[in-house]
């Protein structure tokens, strides 16, 4: 304990609610430590943390963001150090809304997945992730910066087979365009 160091073997979180929120700038309520002490001054190592039956909502107010869904089993093994959340997450969770201002992202999509994930506060990174919706499956890289200015690199192989899958869980209203590509929804 002198040391700030911790191992916790098992926490599990199971027939309750997971709110996750960021209000408009950026600050959000991760945080566990009391407000005297300093989150980047601790180690946790977390050998797993176990989500269960949980409804689940994350909500950004400065992009007007908001995610509801359920978990059915999420489980995330890893390290909290200096700041930096860090390790492995696995799970099957069920995506009920994604949306974005007035805009529909995602609607009722069940999910398996695995990834690697490093997040702070100017960074989110989600590696080698392998998810699966019904019965397409691919691969995602992900990295999002939250510098003064925001960038997002987001990497996606899949089957054509499994991006017509994929698109149609996506509102016909949706649209989204890089400028060199266009993607519209053709889902419910």
């Amino acid at each position: 304990m002198i040391k700030k160091d911790y191992v916790l073997k098992k926490i599990e979180i199971s027939k309750g609610s997971l709110n996750i929120l960021y209000d408009k700038k950026k600050h959000h309520n991760l945080d566990i430590w009391k407000s005297s002490g300093d989150s980047s001054a601790y180690s946790v190592q977390l050998k797993s943390l176990l989500i269960k039956d949980c409804r689940i909502q994350i909500q950004y107010l400065s992009d007007a963001f908001m995610l509801t869904g359920f978990s059915n089993r999420i489980n995330f093994k890893g390290d909290l150090t200096k700041g930096i959340l860090s390790g492995q997450l696995k799970g099957n969770p069920f995506l009920k809304s994604v949306r974005s201002k007035d805009l529909q992202i995602a609607n009722r999509v069940r999910l398996d997945l695995a990834l690697n994930l490093v997040y702070s506060k100017e960074k989110l990174n989600i590696s080698e992730c392998k998810f699966r919706y019904n019965k397409a499956s691919g691969k995602l890289d992900l990295n999002i910066e939250n510098k003064p200015t925001q960038s997002i690199d987001l990497t996606i192989h899949m089957p054509s087979a499994g991006l017509d899958e994929i698109m149609s869980a996506i509102p016909p209203s949706t649209r989204f365009n890089t400028g060199k590509y266009s993607f519209s929804g053709k889902g419910k």
